[in-house]
């Protein structure tokens, strides 16, 4: 039997994170951050650029 990929263990544990203390939530950051700089290692991900919407003009003046 394969082992669980951690990215299915995380969003199950994301599903309900009140069954977990500060200190669990804590940890799966960590693990997530550690995965996440893995792949950027690799060249799987690009750095995070937010997302930049122009302002909203109003249109009725």
């Amino acid at each position: 039997m394969a082992e669980p990929d951690i990215l299915d263990e995380l969003l199950n544990m994301a599903k309900k994170p009140d069954d977990f203390t500060k200190s669990d939530l804590g940890e799966m950051i960590l693990v997530a951050a550690t995965e996440i700089i893995r792949l950027r290692q690799f060249g799987a991900l690009e750095p995070f650029r937010p997302m930049v919407f122009p302002a909203k003009r109003d249109h009725a003046s």
